[in-house]
């Protein structure tokens, strides 16, 4: 398994490597980790900060031989689309969208609170 402690992460490359080499991940639940790591599929989130939630997910995993390895045929499956031209674009897509206050929903997310939370601040955001 991979630990990843950082809670400041946004793309967050070392997750997506240690996906892509079929091992499992045990990372905060915020920032980047949030679009790779999926709970139960391919590792575990815990609450960033909590030394405590971090000592249990790592301890349930590590107990847990059959898990770890359901995980890890599953990790590099669940990083195949995400090459550099892949999430370049997404990131484009991102861009344009708070540049015309037209967000672009996340893949797998909640599109309405994306546009609430990304139209705050913008200088081009419209009233919804």
């Amino acid at each position: 398994m991979f630990v990843h402690t950082g809670s400041n992460e946004t793309f967050c490359q070392a997750v997506q490597e240690a996906l892509a080499s079929g091992v499992p991940v045990v990372a905060p639940a915020a920032g980047g980790p949030l679009d790779l790591v999926r709970p139960g599929a391919n590792g575990l989130l815990y609450a960033g900060g909590d030394p405590s939630a971090l000592r249990a997910a790592v301890a349930a995993l590590a107990a847990d031989p059959d898990r770890r390895a359901r995980m890890a045929r599953q990790a590099r499956e669940s990083v195949r689309g995400r090459d550099w031209t892949s999430v370049c674009e997404e990131l484009v897509g991102h861009y344009h969208g708070v540049v015309t206050a037209e967000p672009a929903a996340p893949r797998g997310g909640d599109p309405a609170g994306f546009r609430r939370r990304a139209a705050v601040g913008s200088p081009n955001a419209r009233s919804r």
